[in-house]
């Protein structure tokens, strides 16, 4: 991360935590994160706000419902969080 300047994470927090031991394990710079999005995995408030201490940057939590396509939910910039129902149609193929 640090030879190619990436700056922003999206994706679940368990993988920028695995980024951060990672570097720690191998005596690296820790990932220099200014932005993430914690995507599929739940992260309440505090633990976002440690995460936020920890990389230095801003973060926010798009997770997923129980069935992983019925519920959103969103934290906004003022860390609000908003949850959506929402109905998928499928498709028998």
């Amino acid at each position: 991360m640090t030879e190619t300047g990436t700056n922003v994470y999206v994706g679940p927090l368990s993988g920028l935590m695995e980024l951060f031991e990672y570097a720690h394990k191998n005596n690296l710079p820790k990932p220099n994160i200014e932005k993430f999005l914690f995507l599929g995995e739940q992260c309440g408030k505090s633990f976002l706000h440690r995460m936020e201490k920890l990389t230095g940057g801003w973060g926010a939590v798009g997770s997923y419902g129980s069935s992983e396509t019925s519920t959103i939910s969103a934290t906004c910039k003022e860390k609000k969080t908003y949850t959506f129902l929402k109905t998928v149609n499928t498709l028998n193929c």
